[in-house]
């Protein structure tokens, strides 16, 4: 059973992932409505790209940050807890810059039809550098943030729908979603220094260096993982697939987006009882792995029961005419949203047995080989069976990438039959850390 403060903070969770996960299910359709594949193809590729910088400025802070407040012993020390923010607030947003000072210049020389677009979405990573979640969920006070959430991607939601002016071009609307991510980033931002007495110091730049060295094997890891399950709009734009089935392919990406959302919430109340459950354990085994299921089950359970209501709607309420979607096309996304929802499972299992569950053994060398080594394989493998399948070779690929990660890391805990002699072959350290 959940304590009062725990179901609390559970539904804080859910609105803030609601309201970053259900937006994209209600606009981007709008979108594909009003200008077309050609423009709508432009902005998902281009957010593609900009969702990679995303999981560069959260870099390790996201579980490394989490885990110094929970596991520390100073965390109503308002002193330490000043240093440690604006310690990760700084980093990332250093991180952000430099990635950018790269990135436009890039895409204007080899796709400079989409700088434009790329201009719009970079509001997304700034936000995403700048707005504290760690801290909120490290403190288990996630309501305030949940309520700038929601109050920001609201607003955004009544402007499109039903405020956005007919003259307004498609290149706008990145800028448009960015506007609302920084606001709310900024709001929050705000709130958490004041409602936390935090007082700026300036990190030294040794300090700032230390964190990017010791966090770089789960940064590495979380922009593998970001890359293989981001990247399928990148090849198949790249392989000049229509842009009809770009789209397509797209809105069913956002769907299982939608899914994972409603999962994380439930991923990031399990994860502070992770660290506790890591504190006693020296590295990954059997008994460890039992530890860890009971707090998988229920996930699995609650993912399994949103399923059944997007699998009800879809065949009993819901009006494909609604997407824009012709009955061909509706029934296309429906087999891709059944093809790619495995992913969905194998991604619950992943989080929490290997991103929380590795990391927090210290075994973050041994997790960033096997998501490196999945990488590498699910990327050679995606651009083949893209090559050869076209739109369903993308939702194969999807899914499957997830599974061979899951085959890695209980191979990793259990250490014994073709699990884990495979999960050897993939780890640069043997069994070390």
């Amino acid at each position: 059973m959940m304590s009062g403060r725990s179901f609390q903070n559970y539904l804080s969770l859910t609105m803030i992932q609601a309201a970053n996960a259900v937006l994209p299910l209600i606009i981007f359709p709008i979108v594909l409505s009003r200008f077309g594949s050609e423009e709508y193809t432009r902005i998902v590729v281009s957010e593609a790209i900009l969702l990679l910088v995303v999981a560069a400025v959260l870099y390790s802070f996201d579980l490394v940050g989490v885990r110094a407040i929970v596991q520390s012993d100073h965390r109503t020390d308002k002193t330490w807890l000043s240093a440690l923010f604006f310690d990760v607030l700084i980093t990332r947003v250093l991180i952000f810059c430099a990635v950018m000072a790269v990135l436009l210049p890039g895409i204007w020389a080899v796709r400079p039809a989409l700088l434009p677009y790329a201009l719009g979405w970079v509001l997304v990573p700034l936000s995403y550098a700048i707005q504290p979640n760690w801290f909120y969920q490290a403190h288990e006070r996630n309501l305030p943030l949940a309520v700038v959430s929601f109050v920001s991607r609201a607003f955004l939601l009544i402007y499109v729908v039903l405020m956005m002016p007919d003259t307004l071009g498609a290149v706008w609307i990145p800028a448009i979603i960015g506007a609302a991510f920084i606001s709310g980033a900024v709001a929050s931002l705000m709130y958490c220094i004041v409602a936390y007495g935090l007082v700026f110091t300036r990190p030294p730049l040794v300090r700032i260096m230390h964190y990017l060295w010791t966090g770089k094997e789960i940064f590495l890891s979380n922009f593998s993982v970001s890359f293989y399950r981001d990247s399928n709009v990148l090849i198949m734009e790249m392989l000049s697939l229509r842009s009809e089935l770009i789209a397509l392919y797209s809105l069913a990406e956002k769907f299982i987006k939608v899914v994972q959302a409603a999962c994380r919430p439930l991923n990031q109340l399990f994860y502070p009882r992770v660290m506790l459950v890591a504190k006693s354990v020296a590295h990954p085994s059997v008994a460890y792995l039992s530890a860890l299921v009971p707090l998988v089950w229920p996930q699995l359970a609650a993912l399994t029961c949103i399923w059944m209501l997007i699998v009800a709607g879809a065949v009993i309420v819901f009006d494909p005419m609604l997407l824009g979607l012709t009955p061909d096309a509706y029934r296309t996304l429906l087999g891709a949203l059944m093809g790619m929802g495995i992913a969905t499972y194998f991604g619950v299992c992943n989080f929490m047995l290997g991103a929380a569950g590795l990391n927090a053994v210290g075994y973050n060398k041994t997790f960033l080989s096997l998501v490196l080594g999945t990488g590498i394989l699910s990327l050679t493998v995606n651009v083949i069976l893209i090559s050869v399948l076209g739109f369903w070779g993308a939702v194969i690929a999807f899914g499957m990438s997830e599974g061979i990660l899951l085959c890695l890391i209980l191979g990793t805990f259990l250490n014994n039959g073709w699990f884990g002699k495979l999960a050897r072959l993939m780890r640069r350290d043997g069994l070390s850390r």
